[in-house]
Formats: structure tokens, C-alpha cells, sequence
């Protein structure tokens, strides 16, 4: 994205490719969607923008702390408080929720994603879901700590070049 560089490293078994789907360059959003090579499915994906409202399409209405000191995040059957991820570069808030990684029209909370994200300063968010868990097959899907370290290595890597 314009004005922003992330590089990211990968746990061992995950990849990553552009998602030219979910990205706008209209509203400086570029995503990454990441692949379980053992699984051999897509189980997350990480989005950089500066669109707030790209935010609010997936459930984040704000990420500035409320009364109660942190946002929260909306699903299609349930309202979570995000808590602070503890992150030395940036102030990150994470969920755990339910899900539908099958993304039926029917709105179906077959999985537990971790949902997490982070304001960079200067208009620009980070954003990632994880399947973590999918409760029809009775399977993880990605390890929690696998998510923390995708998010540690983005926020040290993160280099604005903004004027």
C-alpha cells in the first residue's frame, strides 16, 4: 500500500498471496489471505487500509477505546469486547468469535476466529481473522500463537514512509 510497508514472516506450514478480491485501491486497502499447507485451505487473512468503513464491513466499528477502554467486534449472532494484544510496537485488540468460515448466505457459527486489530497512525489500520477452530470437524485449524506471531513480526516491521 502507498505510504505504508509490512513485511511479514510465516509461521512454518502457512503462505501467503495477495487477495485481490478484498483489496481497494480506492479506498487503500491491500489484503493477504493465508493458505494452511498441510490443510491445503485458506485460513485467514491480514488487510491493510485506511478505510475505517472497510473496518466496519467486517465487524469493527472503532477502534479508538469506548468507556470501557476497548472496541468491540460484531458478528452476525453476537457483540465481543476486543482486549489489548500485548505488542511492544503498537497497541493491537483481539477476540475471540464466533464464525462462519464457510461464508454460506445463511449466517452459520460453525468456527471460533481470532479477530484482531490495530490502529498505525496517520489513518491507516491493520486488520487480520484466523480460523482457529472448527467445531463441525472438531479440528484446529490454526494455533493461536501462530496469529500473535504473524502480528509481532508485522508490527516490527512496519515502516511508514508518509512525509
Amino acid at each position: 500500500m502507498a505510504g505504508m510497508s509490512i513485511t511479514l514472516r510465516l509461521p512454518r506450514g502457512m503462505v501467503a498471496r495477495d487477495d485481490p478480491i478484498r483489496a481497494s485501491p480506492a479506498s487503500g486497502t491491500t489484503c493477504l489471505t493465508f493458505r494452511s499447507s498441510a490443510l491445503r485451505r485458506d485460513v485467514g487473512l491480514m488487510c491493510l487500509t485506511s478505510s475505517a468503513s472497510f473496518l466496519g464491513d467486517y465487524g469493527i466499528e472503532a477502534i479508538q477505546a469506548d468507556t470501557h477502554g476497548s472496541p468491540e467486534f460484531t458478528t452476525g449472532m453476537s457483540s465481543y469486547r476486543m482486549a489489548v494484544l500485548k505488542l511492544p510496537e503498537i497497541k493491537a485488540y483481539s477476540a475471540d468469535v464466533d464464525s462462519d468460515d464457510r461464508n454460506r448466505p445463511v449466517y452459520r457459527a460453525t468456527s471460533t476466529c481470532n479477530v484482531t486489530a490495530a490502529s498505525l497512525g496517520r489513518g491507516k489500520y491493520l486488520f487480520s481473522n484466523f480460523v482457529l477452530r472448527n467445531h463441525t470437524m472438531n479440528a484446529e485449524v490454526v494455533n493461536r500463537a501462530d496469529v500473535e506471531y504473524v502480528w509481532r513480526h508485522a508490527a516490527r516491521s512496519r515502516q511508514p514512509r508518509d512525509p
